[in-house]
């Protein structure tokens, strides 16, 4: 999940972030006054040792690192990588009080989204990377573990769980290590310890916010409530947030990992993952998802990625699978953060998804799965060999509710268990990418 694209008029709104390691710092240069009137505002404002232009070997790093393609091709004039909340701040104010300009600007966190999320065209575009500090505190009086994690927005889910476990602590996190801090925040955030902890954005307990004209605030439930409520979900364009505090609670290792099965197994492999998803009240400490995978190269497969967050290895999440005959079985005993990072994906394809939510049962399984046979079907004559069809699933049980309430809402609507569909290709050329944008919003209507 990353950031939002913002038009910048009279008056403007900024809004959220994230991204991964420090970057050295390069001499300060002379901003280009033709790069246009956003990038010269910033050099005005004394921006100009954070700001690269597509010369710079700092601008052609932030686009390679998008996780999208199609995002990478988009070019700004420039790229502003501040290295602190003060940087943000002058820059919001610059960008704003620049009378009479219009300009897209565009915000990254990690850039773990599809276009044109966090990029901007010959705009300015504003990258967190360096905002990616991870300190923790423990809570006076409290267990061991209990505390507050303060993380910057720049930083990447699998870097913080490392940081984090160093202190036998960790936090409602992202399930694959690539994934930015700031949008998944945001964005509500289906975390590896949803089950026990809800949504990621139910665990924010402040936000450190630059608004739109350079005032830095701090939200929390008793200074800024309001705001501090409307920013748990949604990506809402209200504020640039810079830092984020959440809960913590006791490290421990996990045990699972990816298990793939032939194809022929995807109907029983439903059946265990919707299986789990109804027992999740009882077995908060079980997570995971399965996919459907189609590529011309490999064929149709079948995919899960269970675990068991206190380290069981007879979880009932598994109940089934021994039956099933995989071809792979990666499962084993692994930190957090080793399980995160065996699921990055590849960077620079060029994707296309769309979401829906069931209730999770096993009609609604077996009719996803001759959606996706029927879609693959329809389109593999026009996919490249490394192109592929995926179909993930992701559970939504009613405890996932419990920590709210958020502006998602769910405390009130998620009244069944559910599961989210996510249908989507990946194409290594953009060729087809409007013609299966097409076919899978077809499938999923």
């Amino acid at each position: 999940m990353a950031l939002q694209i913002f038009h910048f008029a009279a008056l403007a709104v900024a809004t959220l972030p994230s991204l991964v390691s420090a970057t050295p710092r390069i001499s300060p240069r002379q901003v280009n006054s033709t790069s246009g009137r956003g990038c010269d505002a910033l050099g005005r404002a004394g921006l100009s040792d954070q700001l690269y232009f597509q010369n710079d070997t700092e601008y052609q790093g932030t686009l390679n690192t998008y996780y999208d393609g199609s995002i990478q091709a988009l070019t700004p004039r420039c790229v502003l990588k501040p290295e602190s909340t003060q940087h943000v701040s002058d820059a919001l104010k610059a960008l704003s009080e620049e009378g009479g300009s219009c300009w897209t600007v565009g915000i990254r966190s990690g850039g773990h989204s599809v276009a044109p999320n966090n990029n901007a065209q010959d705009g300015v575009t504003i990258d967190l990377g360096r905002l990616n500090s991870v300190t923790y505190t423990e809570d006076a009086g409290s267990e061991k573990g209990q505390g507050v994690a303060s993380i910057g927005s720049g930083a990447r889910w699998g870097d913080v769980y490392t940081e984090l476990e160093k202190d036998g602590v960790l936090g409602t996190g992202a399930r694959e290590g690539h994934v930015g801090v700031g949008g998944f925040l945001l964005g509500g955030g289906f975390s590896w310890q949803s089950g026990r902890h809800g949504m990621a954005c139910d665990n924010v307990v402040g936000y450190e916010v630059v608004l739109a004209n350079g005032t830095v605030v701090t939200a929390t439930s008793t200074s800024d409530p309001d705001l501090w409520q409307s920013l748990k979900g949604g990506l809402n364009n209200i504020g640039l947030v810079t830092k984020f505090d959440i809960h913590t609670f006791p490290s421990q290792d996990a045990y699972g990992g990816i298990v793939a099965f032939p194809y022929t197994s995807a109907e029983g492999l439903l059946e265990t993952f919707t299986s789990m998803v109804k027992r999740n009240g009882e077995h908060p400490e079980e997570n995971g998802f399965v996919s459907l995978t189609y590529s011309p190269a490999t064929g149709p497969s079948a995919a899960s990625v269970l675990a068991n967050v206190d380290g069981a290895e007879n979880s009932t999440s598994f109940n089934g699978l021994a039956e099933l005959t995989s071809i792979t079985d990666m499962r084993s005993r692994t930190p957090i953060s080793g399980l995160v990072k065996q699921l990055e994906g590849a960077l620079d394809l060029y994707n296309v998804w769309f979401t829906l939510t069931f209730h999770a049962n096993m009609e609604i399984g077996r009719k996803i799965l001759e959606v996706f046979n029927s879609l693959v079907e329809d389109v593999k004559d026009v996919l490249g060999a490394s192109d592929q069809i995926i179909f993930v699933l992701t559970p939504l049980p009613r405890n996932y509710a419990n920590q709210g309430p958020n502006v998602l809402d769910l405390n009130n609507s998620l009244d069944e268990d559910c599961m989210v569909l996510q249908a989507e290709a990946l194409l290594s050329d953009p060729e087809h990418k409007a013609l299966l944008m097409e076919k899978l919003q077809e499938a999923v209507e």
